[in-house]
C-alpha cells in the first residue's frame, strides 16, 4: 500500500470515531508529543509530528485535523470547536506550535465539557 492509500484508509479510520474517541485519541497523541518535547527542548513541533508519525508507522499528526480535512472541510468543523465554538488550535493563549502543553491543558479541559454534556 502506498502513503496515499495508507493515508486514505487512515482517514476514513478516524471518520468512524465518535467525539469522545476523538477527544481520546487526540489528547494520547498531544501527551506524546508533550513528552517528547520534554525530553529535548531542542526538538520543535514539527520534528515532534515527524517522530511520531515515524514511532506509530501513521500518516496522521493531528487527529482533529484529519478528520476535518480528509473530507476538504475546515475548522468549523474540528471536534474542539464543536464542544466550544471559540476554540481554534492556532490561539496565541494555547498554540499547538508555539505552546503545546497549553494546547494539551485545553484539549483535556474541553473533553471534561464534552464528558459534561454527554451526562
Amino acid at each position: 500500500m502506498n502513503i496515499y492509500e495508507r493515508n486514505r484508509k487512515e482517514q476514513e479510520s478516524i471518520k468512524q470515531l465518535t467525539l469522545k474517541q476523538l477527544f481520546r485519541k487526540c489528547i494520547k497523541s498531544w501527551d506524546w508529543y508533550v513528552e517528547y518535547l520534554e525530553y529535548d527542548s531542542s526538538n520543535t513541533m514539527c520534528q515532534a509530528k515527524q517522530a511520531y508519525r515515524k514511532k506509530f508507522n501513521t500518516t496522521i499528526s493531528c487527529v482533529f485535523c484529519t478528520f476535518v480535512l480528509g473530507d476538504g472541510y475546515g475548522c468549523m468543523n474540528c471536534p474542539g470547536v464543536q464542544v466550544d465554538p471559540d476554540f481554534r488550535c492556532g490561539n496565541i493563549e494555547y498554540s499547538y506550535h508555539s505552546k503545546p502543553k497549553l494546547f494539551l491543558k485545553k484539549i483535556k479541559e474541553l473533553y471534561q465539557i464534552l464528558l459534561k454534556q454527554d451526562g
